[in-house]
């Protein structure tokens, strides 16, 4: 198993000083709409639910990352996708400090809890890739969607 079995998509997104974080998101499922992986009348309902999520805590989870993430109907399998900012953006994150790779997951309604995600061998990965800052600062220095793209297939590295 690997992330891209997940992540079925990246993209580095116009961003600017004012960009949110609902751009941010929203530019993200609009690519997964327009790349045939969500149903683009589902759109706004997804959004809903990533934004509700949200309002519970930020998943800005430090270091520049977050990963927004909800369950739909409308979602048939786990996807994802990565966005790159550019010019980071506010999202509340733990450390208070902007976010610039955004792992946008979305789930089926009848799977498991976001939890149990963690200990699926794909969130493994992602996890340990995302504490490396040698990964991170790859991501960063991309210069094209097919770059962030390249970096994501690249098999898992113990010393990521």
């Amino acid at each position: 198993m690997s992330i891209t079995d997940f992540i079925v998509s990246s993209e580095i997104l116009e961003c600017s000083e004012s960009s949110r974080k609902t751009e941010v998101v929203q530019q993200l499922l609009h690519r997964l709409a327009a790349d045939g992986h969500l149903d683009p009348g589902c759109v706004p309902s997804v959004f809903d639910g990533v934004m509700r999520r949200e309002s519970l805590g930020s998943t800005g989870i430090g270091r520049g990352v977050a990963i927004p993430h909800t369950k739909h109907p409308a979602v048939t399998r786990r996807l994802g996708i990565l966005g790159l900012c550019r010019t980071p953006v506010d999202f509340d994150s733990l450390d208070a400090e902007p976010v610039d790779l955004i792992f946008l997951i979305l789930s089926p309604s009848d799977s498991p809890g976001y939890q149990s995600m963690r200990v699926s061998r794909e969130a493994e990965e992602l996890s340990r890739r995302l504490r490396s800052e040698e990964f991170c600062d790859r991501l960063r220095q991309s210069n094209s969607d097919v770059g962030l793209w390249e970096i994501l297939s690249q098999p898992d590295r113990a010393d990521w």
